[in-house]
């Protein structure tokens, strides 16, 4: 059995402690206006606008793991990947869906109502619009096994300019307001993972240097669009090059090291159920973290966020482990048992 490759795993689990730090810090924000203005609120908010690189950095892990050529199948592509993404994500759709309305705070509906709103990622009716970033990974999914075939044979050279156009084209997309309906994001975000490809190519680890300065001077320059532009959601967007490019410097910062990254099992293991847990964190913060844990991120100079976010990746990883050891690896037996 091929070893996990330990880079990957410490990859994930970065963006697993970014999207709780997002939803952590937005958590307590919310009910803490009178605060805006300090230095405080500001540099909490601006971490959780930074923290929200954790999309670009799932999908561009997809790409780096999912588009190297193998020879496979369609329909085995399909069969094993789509199952791993979609199976889970309709356990915890319901998961939400059944306690959410338990309590009030969701709409119920029938059975086709509830297979309606899973098929067409109506995520808010269940206080679940995280999973927005699960949908996307499938969508991207469906067009993964052509994009390796296309990109098999493809010049490094041309793959860099390929990633090259595609930073170009993220900057049209987030800063020129075009008179044209062009969906820029589906493309946007098969270029996040086509970057991914790239990035972790061996050829590539001679701009880890000059990535990882791209990725700083990039997050100053959010840091700068933050506190002075009125309009904070353009360059701040999930698929702005600004992203981009502080996303590249972290892939490159772990890939220049990742021969000194060692195999430790806490980091394997969260890495294992980051999945599940990105999908239940959510609920974790909404209704367990403020019983169990009285700390806010406000507090202690804003340190409290950490002992918030601890208490959350730990509930999270229990709950994860739970439910994917039960439902889901019952549910997993089931459908790889038909398909024989």
């Amino acid at each position: 059995m091929k070893s996990r490759i330990p880079v990957y795993d410490y990859i994930r689990c970065i963006a697993v402690i970014l999207a709780v730090a997002v939803h952590v810090i937005g958590a307590d924000l919310a009910p803490s206006v009178e605060l805006q203005g300090t230095a405080l609120y500001e540099n909490l908010n601006f971490i959780r606008w930074w923290c929200l690189n954790c999309n670009m950095i799932f999908i561009m892990l997809s790409g780096a793991l999912l588009l190297p050529y193998k020879d496979e199948t369609v329909g085995h592509f399909y069969g094993k990947r789509l199952t791993k993404v979609a199976i889970p994500l309709i356990v915890y759709y319901l998961f939400y869906y059944f306690f959410f309305t338990g309590i009030g705070q969701a709409e119920p509906t029938d059975f086709k109502g509830v297979i309606i709103n899973i098929l067409t990622a109506n995520t808010r009716g269940v206080n679940a619009n995280h999973f927005w970033v699960m949908y996307t990974t499938l969508a991207l999914y469906i067009v993964f096994i052509f994009i390796r075939k296309m990109l098999k044979d493809y010049p490094y050279e041309l793959l860099t300019k390929l990633v090259i156009a595609g930073i170009g084209i993220s900057t049209v997309g987030t800063f020129v307001p075009l008179n044209v309906d062009l969906s820029w994001t589906y493309l946007g975000w098969i270029f996040v993972a086509i970057t991914g490809l790239w990035i972790t190519k061996d050829e590539s680890r001679k701009y880890d240097n000059l990535l990882i300065a791209l990725g700083i001077v990039a997050t100053v320059l959010m840091w700068i669009a933050y506190r002075f532009s009125a309009h904070i959601n353009i360059p701040l967007s999930n698929l702005s090059p600004l992203r981009f490019l502080s996303v590249m410097g972290i892939f490159a910062l772990c890939l220049k090291f990742k021969d000194n990254l060692k195999e430790i099992n806490l980091i394997k293991l969260v890495s294992k159920y980051s999945y599940g847990m990105m999908l239940v964190h959510f609920w974790v913060i909404s209704f367990l973290l403020r019983r169990i844990c009285t700390v806010s991120s406000v507090m202690y100079k804003g340190l409290g966020c950490i002992v918030s976010m601890v208490v959350t990746l730990v509930i999270s990883f229990v709950a994860a482990f739970i439910i994917d050891n039960t439902i889901i690896a019952i549910l997993y037996k089931i459908v790889y048992r038909k398909r024989g």
